[in-house]
């Protein structure tokens, strides 16, 4: 790929990653508000978390992936179009259905972001601290996000914060407007046929998630298994040999890639439990509820974030990566303590903070351990594999918790202590369960490093 004679300002970049940031934390607060809107139970509302969730999980490879092509204008502008369409949608409907269609849209503007880190290689000048200057806006934007939508969400109410969100991305689009599209120098062929396989599998995995109720229904979960078993079979072999293949699932047979992908998925879908239960218990109006509005649940998610970020240069590089690792599932293991514990505002905020921290921690040493174990021609689709286990740890996260809240009601008809005791119990379990993977795990992954295998 040739590199542009034009240079591109790097605000543009920081200012579209800023505005696709704060879209994309306009999802957690409201469920609760959007429980109440439509008037559907919360395993429902969560939907439009997690349908959100998924579109950025299917889409980051796919726009990264034709991106590479170096046509920047065109896919960030196209993205962000879809975007400001999925916010309108959110903000003037009063269908569920819809809704959830318009929260699939804005799902493309998350998965945006690397696109932006990609085309900031070839359009700006200082390449290192513009990508380096995205990543902390994607952060910062996301922690800044939370309490503005609740904020919004207070003020104005829900459709109204969506319609901020759509003026906010316009603006964008406009900005995008200045990017342009550059030569690439090898032929270029986009695998749709991989691109369907991974969004087919991803999706199944997702609803075969969301079978985990109070009610078994045995049948579905059948059907829904064997479905992701072919579509899993169908996808490895399908991108076996292929060169062009969007993600190249067979990675996953490398020790280091295969036991990241499973500490980040697990890491992931515990950051998800606690978000997830922490939004609705200080939302929910009768106790164990405290009764707060959507700003303080916003603001309460603030110090996730601005721990992640501080993990970023308090990272304790003095430490291998196994002990960080372990640091990390100590931190998640005591917020998920404080979750069944404790009710109060101030006890969310601290394990809010604790688990920002350790998530930042754990997603650091991710990448080093893939990259120590794996040759340089893989290595960008082992990153590719990691982001997708990330986020399909997000979403499991967010399905399985809003479900378990609804199935131990109180006799007000809403989550009770019980709920909450077994979904920290739950995310306690898997903490430990992270724990023991790092431990037994990571002397496996050092001789595949020391080996080369």
């Amino acid at each position: 790929m040739m590199e542009s004679d034009i240079k591109i300002s790097p605000a543009i970049f920081l200012l579209i990653a800023g505005a696709v940031s704060l879209i994309s934390s306009l999802g957690a607060p409201l469920i609760p508000a959007i429980s109440v809107f439509y008037s559907i139970p919360p395993e429902k509302a969560q939907w439009s978390l997690s349908v959100t969730l998924m579109s950025a999980t299917i889409f980051t490879p796919i726009l990264a992936s034709i991106s590479s092509s170096g046509n920047f204008k065109k896919v960030i502008s196209i993205s962000l179009f879809l975007t400001t369409i999925g916010c309108f949608l959110c903000s003037f409907c009063n269908i569920f259905s819809v809704f959830l269609v318009g929260r699939f849209l804005q799902g493309i503007g998350m998965a945006v972001v690397p696109s932006l880190m990609t085309a900031a290689r070839y359009l700006t000048n200082d390449v290192k601290k513009t990508v380096s200057l995205l990543s902390i806006t994607t952060a910062v934007g996301i922690g800044l996000g939370y309490p503005f939508s609740g904020l919004l969400t207070s003020m104005f109410g829900m459709h109204l914060t969506f319609f901020f969100g759509g003026c906010m991305v316009i603006l964008s689009l406009f900005l995008s407007f200045n990017l342009k599209d550059i030569k690439n120098d090898r032929m270029y062929k986009f695998d749709i046929v991989g691109s369907f396989a991974m969004s087919f599998t991803i999706i199944i995995f997702l609803l075969l998630c969301d079978q985990i109720k109070s009610k078994l229904n045995l049948f579905n979960i059948s059907i829904l298994f064997l479905l992701l078993l072919c579509s899993m079979f169908f996808w490895y072999h399908l991108s076996k040999n292929n060169s062009n293949s969007i993600i190249n699932i067979s990675v996953l047979k490398n020790t280091s890639v295969y036991t990241a992908n499973i500490i980040v998925m697990l890491s992931g879908m515990i950051m998800y439990v606690l978000i997830s239960a922490s939004m609705y218990r200080i939302q929910q109006v009768v106790s164990p509820g405290l009764n707060l509005s959507p700003l303080v649940a916003g603001a309460a998610l603030t110090p996730l974030s601005v721990f992640t970020i501080v993990s970023r240069y308090i990272n304790l590089n003095n430490l291998s990566d196994k002990s960080r690792l372990l640091l990390g599932s100590l931190g998640l293991i005591v917020s998920m303590v404080l979750l069944g514990v404790s009710n109060t505002v101030f006890s969310t905020v601290f394990s809010l903070g604790i688990c920002g921290y350790a998530i930042g921690i754990i997603y650091g040493s991710a990448p080093h351990i893939i990259s120590s174990g794996v040759e340089d021609q893989q290595l960008h689709e082992a990153f590719g594999l990691n982001q997708i286990s990330r986020s399909i740890g997000y979403s499991i996260g967010s399905v399985v918790t809003m479900n378990i809240l609804s199935t131990f009601y109180s006799i007000h008809g809403s989550p009770s202590v019980t709920s909450y005791l077994l979904i920290s119990l739950i995310g306690l379990i898997c903490s430990i369960f992270l724990s023991l993977i790092i431990i037994l795990s990571f002397n496996k992954i050092m001789n595949n490093i020391n080996t080369g295998g």
